[in-house]
């Protein structure tokens, strides 16, 4: 069996996880191809010239080239192209050609919206089956003349205006679609139009990259931090949002740190904090990282990130709930820190296993492999049982 999965930009998928995914996906299934473009930031090694040619999109000729690296068990094909659609037409061009010589992909898989262009344009010319994995709904679009340039036609129900939605686009071709958002409001949001394609997946994270250390222990890595910040607060934690600085018992032994900018800054407050603060809206796909940096997550009960962690075997022993309140976990958790670290060491190294086993490449891939080979797990939505979305 021969997988194809595609990821233009860096941004939406980072080599790494990419390449660890296609490894374990070959190791289940046989021969892994991924196409990237030129920002993928690829295995070191120096690709060979696979083949060049035109394309014509909206009456522009442009000129494309595709290289490519081979790896045990795993292609790695990158795509010179300027845009999305020259890239489609490359993903196509070059499947095309493994077709000529007798190698037909039998599946391929799309993770971003935007790269939902080239699985459509394989399905429709090369019949194609596709998996389309959403971790958030961004409603991206794209001008229904650029996608009718390639051929591709749409339903009008996926439209607004003079642009198409791609994400329903996407999730409309595709021979199923899994949902990686963890995030049970997405059931009626996005997913119940294709309950009869709909497979439950999780949301995963590159587990080594986010656990990798740097000859430092937790217990450096947080003194470097609190030196950094200039603060002496015993409790470090990590959030999207700082509560209001009108709540007083919550300030006065924590230091809050928001989590932005690239993944290895986030990586270092993560292997440095204390606990992560979810809050009550947050979707909790970024969770599996974070609980893999070593990061306690905090949430309430019923809020997304809540529900998501509940649902992981042996989750409510890895983190902290609140019924009510979010901050009550907050306040459960810096006690536990402060009187009693050992065990609070315990349950940070529970949540670092816990996603290592279900949310990692390899989980991600058993789960992928299930579809590959024809036992994909669709949800039957006449039959309810706990698992089911709200």
């Amino acid at each position: 069996m021969r997988i194809g999965l595609i990821c233009r930009s860096a941004d939406n998928f980072a080599s790494r996880p990419l390449l660890r995914l296609a490894e374990d996906i070959s190791v289940q299934n046989g021969e892994c191809f991924i196409f990237v473009g030129e920002g993928g930031r690829l295995p070191s090694g120096k690709p060979q010239p696979f083949f060049s040619f035109l394309t014509a999109v909206n009456g522009r000729i442009r000129p494309v080239k595709v290289a490519v690296q081979k790896l045990p068990a795993v292609q790695v094909f990158t795509v010179a192209a300027e845009d999305e659609f020259a890239f489609a037409a490359a993903v196509a061009a070059t499947c095309r050609r493994l077709l000529l010589a007798k190698k037909r992909i039998d599946w391929l898989h799309c993770f971003a919206a935007g790269d939902v262009t080239a699985a459509v344009l394989c399905r429709k010319y090369l019949r194609i089956p596709f998996v389309f994995s959403v971790n958030s709904v961004t409603g991206c679009r794209q001008p229904k003349k650029d996608l009718a340039s390639l051929g591709i036609s749409f339903n009008h129900s996926l439209t607004f205006g003079e642009y198409v939605f791609l994400e329903q686009l996407g999730a409309s071709g595709a021979e199923y679609v899994c949902d990686e958002t963890g995030d049970a409001r997405y059931w009626r949001l996005f997913f119940a139009a294709y309950g009869s394609k709909y497979v439950e997946g999780r949301p995963w994270a590159d587990t080594a990259f986010w656990s990798e250390r740097q000859n430092k222990t937790r217990r450096q890595r947080k003194e470097e931090l609190q030196a950094s910040l200039g603060t002496n607060k015993p409790v470090v934690v990590a959030c999207q949002r700082v509560p209001p600085p009108e709540l007083a018992e919550l300030h006065k032994d924590c230091c809050f740190l928001k989590d932005d900018g690239s993944p290895q800054k986030r990586r270092a407050v993560y292997q440095a904090a204390d606990f992560y603060l979810a809050g009550e809206e947050e979707s909790p796909w970024r969770l599996p990282g974070i609980m893999a940096a070593g990061c306690i997550p905090l949430a309430a009960a019923k809020s997304p990130a809540g529900r998501f962690l509940q649902r992981l075997s042996g989750g409510g022993i890895a983190c902290f709930f609140a019924e009510e309140n979010l901050y009550d976990a907050l306040l459960q958790a810096k006690k536990e820190l402060l009187t009693r670290p050992e065990k609070a060491a315990v349950r940070r190294q529970r949540a670092v296993m816990l996603v290592q086993k279900e949310c990692s490449p390899a989980a991600a891939a058993e789960c992928y492999s299930l579809i590959y080979q024809g036992f994909a797990p669709v949800r039957l939505p006449f039959v309810t049982d706990s698992q089911t979305p709200d």
